[in-house]
């Protein structure tokens, strides 16, 4: 027998009450929405003023950059514009919200990072080859660097999502023992 075989008649078999269901998603909602205090939804406002800010600097530079600075140079900037927009948007309704989702908002966030990232990693790289060696050697070296630093990033929400998925499978199971229990 496999697994999906035995899990579907697991399932099939598990009951689910309208009460034990209200509790699990109240918990659930508790458990993954974190209120913001006053002072976080200020710093949200903030950030996202400051990105709306350097989204339209970059945009600017993107227009107004010399004709010799190459053009997937000037990608850079249209792909730091788009990340500080997604930033500025999400930190917004965040603030407006008054809390942060931890099972998307973290998500969009850090898959942001991690896309301007791995874009910026792969231009310098070809810019880097049509350098002379010594430039072109730093250029990819601290493209490299960076490219680290997003992993990291990536990593840790992996770790916290992991995470709240194994306190999300717990709170279940407690769930439903409290209920055996009571049905005993």
């Amino acid at each position: 027998m496999n697994d999906s075989n035995l899990r579907e008649r697991l399932l099939a078999a598990e009951t689910v009450t309208p009460s034990l269901k209200e509790r699990y998603e109240k918990e659930l909602k508790t458990m993954t929405e974190q209120p913001l205090s006053n002072k976080n939804r200020i710093w949200h406002y903030v950030v996202s003023v400051v990105g709306a800010v350097i989204c339209i600097h970059f945009v600017v530079i993107f227009f107004i950059a010399p004709d010799e600075l190459p053009l997937l140079a000037r990608l850079l900037f249209l792909v730091g514009a788009a990340g500080s927009a997604v930033w500025a948007v999400i930190c917004f309704r965040m603030a407006r919200r008054g809390s942060m989702n931890l099972k998307r908002d973290p998500d969009i966030m850090i898959g942001s990072i991690w896309g301007m990232v791995v874009f910026s990693t792969v231009v310098s790289l070809m810019l880097g080859m049509q350098m002379e060696p010594a430039a072109g050697g730093r250029m990819i070296a601290y493209a490299t660097v960076f490219l680290i630093m997003g992993a990291l990033f990536m990593i840790q929400r992996m770790i916290e999502r992991t995470e709240l998925k194994l306190r999300e499978k717990l709170l279940e199971l407690e769930l439903q023992i409290s209920e055996m229990k009571e049905k005993i």
